[in-house]
């Protein structure tokens, strides 16, 4: 993300690792972009306005590679990697959902 960020900008990770938490810790002391790092849980409210949002067309989501159900180890695998560019979907046929 460094690179796409302005040279004051924040990035605010929604996976993190080590390395994150470390530029979170460095980079105020070098005076540049900025790793925000925090745990917060999800309000209906903000799911709704973000759900507006998507349908408006303001804002668009990145997917990397959509799997289907029957290749969710080949997604996390993917995942895992840390190559994605964007999300990785996990497509769920209707009418799918697991018996009692």
């Amino acid at each position: 993300a460094r690179r796409v960020l302005a040279a004051d900008g924040r990035f605010v990770p929604i996976e993190f690792s080590f390395a994150e938490i470390a530029g979170a810790l460095i980079a105020p002391l070098l005076g540049r972009q900025r790793v925000i790092i925090g745990v917060s849980g999800d309000r209906q409210a903000d799911l709704d306005f973000i759900g507006g949002l998507l349908e408006s067309g303001a804002i668009r989501p990145v997917v990397d590679a959509v799997f289907p159900l029957e290749e969710i180890i080949a997604a996390h695998r993917r995942v895992e990697g840390r190559h994605k560019r964007g999300s990785v979907v996990v497509a769920i046929a209707a009418g799918t959902a697991p018996s009692a």
